[in-house]
């Protein structure tokens, strides 16, 4: 692995070859240390509910997060911008949204994907 990789290159590279999640452990590897020195930054307000997944882009430029409100927004979370939120017409706390890695978009939960089509 190159060391000019981001993390979402790290994570993808993980998600595509089993062979990688070793060396990406070693080498993300995370310290008391290092966590003690995390501070917030900055709240996105946009959700009325509790966020319960965050996922990044294959870019790391956008942040898409879920929540118990049922709705997905789309960020740019280093200028601190809501893109896009989307209205899932789910009835129940979202809990996951993947990045599609091949059109670098972002992947709506399966009820959402399935009312859309």
């Amino acid at each position: 692995m190159s060391h000019t990789y981001s993390v979402p290159q790290f994570l993808r590279e993980r998600e595509l070859d089993a062979r990688t999640c070793l060396p990406l452990q070693r080498r993300l590897h995370v310290t008391t240390d290092f966590i003690n020195r995390l501070s917030l930054e900055k709240e996105l307000d946009g959700h009325t509910g509790c966020v319960n997944c965050l996922e990044w882009d294959a870019h790391g430029r956008k942040l898409a997060s879920a929540s118990d409100d049922f709705h997905v927004i789309i960020w740019e979370p280093f200028t601190y911008r809501r893109l896009q939120t989307i209205q899932t017409g789910h009835h129940g706390n979202i809990f996951s949204v993947k990045v599609n890695h091949f059109d670098f978009g972002f992947i709506i939960p399966q009820q959402v994907l399935s009312e859309i089509v």
